[in-house]
């Protein structure tokens, strides 16, 4: 039988690199506030099936491990499986309430876990739905503390911020915040009196923690504006090309900040909402015909003639790096279309199967060419490099052919890029002049 805690340690090890391709940034902060050595329990929102608990982990030094639903356990060899890779069941009515009883088990294994200070991961609000919404959390979070707190008077609860600019989108920005630690025996007194209280209570502190850090739409049919406003308001500030990993809160800031104003203009001036929205929606169909794009129009930096030159000369390590990449990334994402059938799943799945396929045909290639020779095997080992520099190129090549398409644009018409940029001005003036509604 395969080791499945081998290939489970092996995946998480190469998982940065992964993440480097899959993702275009990666904004996190609050690293500070996860202690050492400590019983932790993190407690995060839920937008993106597996993909959350993979981005969360990415940065946790202790073995991490994850609530799932129970569903996921039905058959012999998934429970074996999944156990093996630090996934844990947790019973909801949702599967059945006959099985709720088994929850009890569940939650001494994690208090098993937290005494070896390892850590668990609980996605409270106990449902995953693609939308930047905080939903009621669920009492499993408080059950586990509460039960571990029996045997552990250190225990920490983190409450974990998790967004996504773009749920199913390759190259989307990631941004994520660990929150200061909740220690669970403060409401000690709280629980031995009054159980559920003490559940609620920390249940609200956890939620008001969360809350600073979502990006909350509250009105789905606020949704295409808010997402309008957000890529506008990013495309204002530009980053260098190649920064990845930023420790930095103002994108969290600025995003929120921005949710805030629409969640206000929604809840109280619906004229002032219609106004915003229809002058958003003309101001990018005059982008649309002139086949440019907002982040343009935002730009200060000029066309840059040494990237230009680096497009050109770079061309062959692109193309060797795209043929590598072709048949994971092009199968991955047929699988995804075709077999997922729940978007939260589709990120994923996509992200999945594509690093699968690519480990499988990397090891083909890398035995094939140890029996050729020694300089083809060298070459072969290279090849991670060369498709995340086709990632890097193709990302580069967008950003410079936008910038081609819209030099040409304003040669020929100067006026009407002025018009668009004062436009553009007058739109963010708007967003500045509302108030923020309370998280």
């Amino acid at each position: 039988m395969p080791n499945f805690a081998a290939i489970y340690n092996f995946l998480i090890t190469i998982m940065p690199f992964t993440l480097r391709g899959y993702f275009r940034r990666f904004f996190v902060t609050g690293l500070e506030n996860i202690p050492v050595n400590k019983p932790v329990i993190f407690a995060s929102n839920h937008p993106n099936s597996f993909m959350d608990a993979i981005i969360i982990g990415f940065n946790i030094k202790p073995k991490m491990y994850t609530m799932v639903r129970s569903d996921a356990f039905k058959s012999g060899w998934a429970r074996k499986l999944l156990g093996h890779v630090q996934l844990i069941p947790i019973y909801r009515v949702l599967e059945g309430s006959e099985n709720l009883h088994k929850n009890e088990q569940t939650f001494d294994l994690c208090t098993q876990i937290l005494k070896k200070k390892d850590t668990v991961l609980v996605f409270s609000e106990g449902i995953c739905i693609n939308e930047k919404r905080l939903r009621p959390l669920k009492k499993g979070t408080a059950r586990i503390a509460f039960n571990a707190l029996q045997e552990i008077d250190d225990l920490l609860v983190i409450p974990v911020g998790l967004n996504y600019t773009y749920f199913t989108k390759m190259r989307s920005e990631i941004i994520l915040h660990y929150c200061k630690p909740i220690k669970v025996a403060d409401y000690r007194d709280l629980y031995n009196e009054h159980p559920a209280k003490a559940i609620n209570a920390i249940n609200e502190d956890i939620t008001d923690a969360l809350k600073d850090e979502i990006i909350i739409i509250e009105e789905k049919e606020a949704e295409s504006l808010t997402e309008t406003l957000l890529s506008m308001v990013r495309n204002s500030h530009e980053l260098r090309f190649l920064q990845w990993r930023l420790q930095s809160r103002y994108r969290i800031e600025l995003e929120t900040k921005t949710a805030r104003k629409v969640n206000w203009l929604y809840a109280n001036n619906a004229e002032g909402l219609k106004l915003l929205e229809t002058d958003t929606n003309n101001y990018f169909s005059h982008l649309k015909k002139a086949k440019i794009h907002d982040s343009e129009i935002a730009s200060v930096r000029k066309l840059n003639l040494l990237k230009i030159i680096a497009l050109l000369l770079l061309w062959p390590l692109y193309f060797t790096g795209r043929v590598v990449n072709f048949i994971p990334f092009k199968y991955a994402k047929k699988v995804a279309d075709k077999k997922v059938a729940k978007k939260e799943l589709y990120a994923s799945v996509n992200l999945g199967v594509a690093q699968i396929i690519y480990l499988i045909q990397y090891a083909l290639i890398l035995g094939v060419t140890c029996t050729i020779n020694s300089y083809f095997f060298l070459v072969a080992l290279l090849l991670p490099l060369y498709g995340l520099s086709a990632i890097w190129y193709h990302d580069l090549y967008t950003e410079t052919i936008r910038k081609v398409q819209f030099n040409l644009f304003k040669k020929r018409f100067p006026e009407k890029v002025n018009e668009l940029k004062e436009h553009r001005i007058q739109i963010l003036e708007y967003l500045e002049t509302i108030p923020e509604k309370a998280p």
